[in-house]
């Protein structure tokens, strides 16, 4: 689950900057550095993806091709936020089923940063960045659907 999480962000990244003009962009005021950010988080992805298929032995899912039902850049920010979401919550609720200390300890760096990311496309909507005290794990079933 895990992998997949990181393959769709690294790919949604990558997609949306490739899909949105420098002026759709500026359009809903995201300027050269927040284009540059949102690149920067999909390097993040690499490290991530890498870092689980590494634990998972190369065994881990491949990348996909993928569908987004997005027309705009701020439909784009959107679901990268909401998408973000699910990945922390899906990891929080996954890390107590893990035998490995150093494992959990690994998926949970990564995890703090995806948490970072969220908060970061929060601000571009314009959202409050942290709109609660605590953030819930959710099951795996939870985190597919």
């Amino acid at each position: 689950m895990a992998l997949n999480q990181e393959w769709i962000e690294l790919d949604l990244f990558h997609y949306g900057l490739a899909r949105f003009s420098v002026e759709d962009f500026e359009a809903v005021g995201l300027n050269a550095e927040d284009r540059y950010l949102i690149q920067f988080m999909a390097e993040q992805e690499v490290g991530h993806a890498t870092l689980i298929s590494n634990m998972l032995q190369g065994r881990g899912a491949k990348q996909c091709q993928y569908r987004y039902y997005f027309e705009t850049v701020r439909e784009f920010v959107d679901f990268c936020q909401k998408l973000t979401r699910f990945g922390e919550s899906g990891v929080y609720g996954f890390l107590e089923h893990l035998n490995s200390r150093a494992a959990a300890t690994l998926l949970l760096d990564s995890i703090t940063t995806e948490a970072r990311q969220q908060m970061i496309f929060r601000q571009f909507e314009g959202l409050f960045p942290m709109p609660v005290w605590f953030e819930t794990g959710i099951t795996q079933s939870m985190a597919w659907t």
